[in-house]
């Protein structure tokens, strides 16, 4: 809510307008909801023909739920009152459930002025004044996208969008059947433009088809920065898996990879601590690691040898040692997240299965 507010007042000072549509997508129809909302009611013109108002939602359950309202009720309608909106917007969004969304949408066949979009003042273009059948049409283009509209939002830079092409065309999507040739058409187009995740998904494509040629993709993907490939490929390392081994090169991704919070990474550590044969046995470390991968790791190969790695550090390890490892499980930070955790169960791709990810 703050951020929206900043925004607003950013647009207000440079007395900017805001308009429905989206260039990329070619549409006229497009939503405006929740903190948008805030944002667009800095403007000094609005065209929006789509807001969605709710009350503030809950973000820190360390805030008391009852002291939060209140202050973010007040922090609205102060906002409201300085942008001169009217105030029973804000009573209205207060009204709706932080869990539902009211949606006030502009009909050009209704007289304009009676509308509430229209008296918030988020709806200030051509209006019906009257029931007269000789005005002409307001015409707004079908909400429905159009067939080709994710390829467009591909074409111009959306990685989700071109995500969803790439898995439609790999797997079948209602009636458009599976066609290999033209996913992998998308993961090269993705690959050029530097998009991390299908580089990440090429490398997997040929890992037990051409494993030369995926290890190759792997490392652009790491060096794009994908956690999951960094850890990937830091693994084919110490395992000889593919490419020569390299203990150092193994340690540099592997690490790399859990600087940006992937849990697979955590596991890869672990293990290797369990090894015994890269680092100098630190059961402190060793523990910290493993019991971060165990927090949140999908279920599968991975995990199964990360219990069992943890399994062999118990058996060597102190109750102080224990107790100092829980300490720095608890005051971990990655220096950076991921935007993709390829060791969470909702992304599929695990280390040793190398299954698709979408």
């Amino acid at each position: 809510m703050n951020s929206a507010i900043e925004i607003g007042r950013i647009l207000r000072k440079n007395k900017a307008t805001v308009k429905s549509g989206n260039p990329v997508l070619q549409q006229e129809y497009t939503k405006c909801l929740s903190a948008c909302v805030m944002v667009a009611a800095g403007a000094t013109q609005r065209f929006l023909v789509n807001i969605g108002l709710h009350s503030p939602s809950i973000k820190h359950e360390a805030s008391p739920r009852a002291q939060a309202e209140d202050e973010w009720f007040k922090l609205k309608r102060e906002y409201y009152d300085e942008m001169g909106i009217n105030p029973l917007l804000a009573r209205i969004a207060d009204s709706v459930p932080f869990d539902q969304m009211l949606n006030l949408t502009y009909d050009p066949a209704a007289i304009g002025k009676y509308q509430y979009i229209v008296q918030f003042g988020f709806y200030q273009g051509p209006i019906l004044e009257e029931n007269d059948e000789t005005q002409a049409p307001i015409e707004f283009k079908p909400r429905e996208a159009p067939s080709q509209i994710q390829e467009i939002a591909a074409f111009n830079g959306s990685s989700d969008a071109l995500s969803g092409v790439i898995h439609k065309f790999m797997f079948g999507n209602g009636k458009i059947e599976p066609n290999e040739k033209e996913a992998l058409e998308w993961l090269k187009f993705g690959l050029e433009h530097r998009d991390k995740r299908s580089a990440h998904n090429i490398a997997l494509y040929y890992w037990t088809r051409n494993k030369t040629k995926s290890i190759e993709y792997l490392k652009q993907a790491a060096e794009l920065g994908f956690a999951g490939s960094q850890n990937n490929l830091g693994w084919a390392y110490y395992k000889s898996d593919g490419v020569k081994r390299s203990v150092p090169d193994a340690v540099f991704w592997i690490t790399k990879a859990a600087e940006q919070g992937e849990t697979f990474a955590y596991g890869s550590l672990c293990q290797m601590h369990a090894d015994g044969n890269v680092f100098k046995r630190d059961n402190v470390q060793a523990f910290k690691w493993c019991n971060l991968a165990l927090w949140d790791m999908s279920d599968g190969k991975t995990r199964d040898n990360t219990v069992r790695a943890i399994d062999i550090i118990k058996t060597r390890i102190t109750t102080q040692e224990r107790r100092t490892a829980r300490l720095l499980v608890q005051d971990w930070k990655p220096l950076s997240k991921t935007e993709i955790n390829v060791g969470k169960w909702q992304y599929g791709a695990t280390r040793d299965t190398h299954s698709w990810l979408y």
